[in-house]
């Protein structure tokens, strides 16, 4: 069971996240804001393959701005105000923050779509 203000369904992640399936928000079109579709697919992809593994900021930062150079702690106010942007689109509590770093709730369906 996801956590409370988490999406109560099955997340769906469109190819290379160009656009995200919320239940209860329906589906959100993500194709013009590259830096959330690429955190959002980092973060599906790790959910997939290591649920309950937590992207620490660099691995964030290299995701979604590869080989951008710029102050670590620009990158990472980068990496927050995205992890917020995602949160505010309805992934609430789904998304989580521990000393690990970010992660989907690894009780939260999700799929990533062909």
């Amino acid at each position: 069971r996801a956590a409370a203000g988490a999406p109560a369904g099955p997340l769906e992640v469109g190819p290379d996240a160009r656009w995200v399936l919320i239940p209860g928000r329906g589906r959100i079109d993500l194709a013009r804001r590259r830096s959330t579709r690429l955190v959002l697919l980092a973060l599906t992809r790790a959910r997939l393959s290591t649920p309950g593994k937590g992207l620490d900021g660099e691995t964030l930062i290299e995701s979604a701005w590869p080989g951008e150079r710029m102050l670590h702690h620009a990158g990472l106010a980068r990496v927050y105000t995205t992890i917020r942007a995602l949160r505010a689109l309805g992934l609430g509590d789904g998304l989580l923050t521990r000393d690990d770093g970010y992660l989907l709730d690894p009780d939260l369906v999700v799929r990533l779509m062909p």
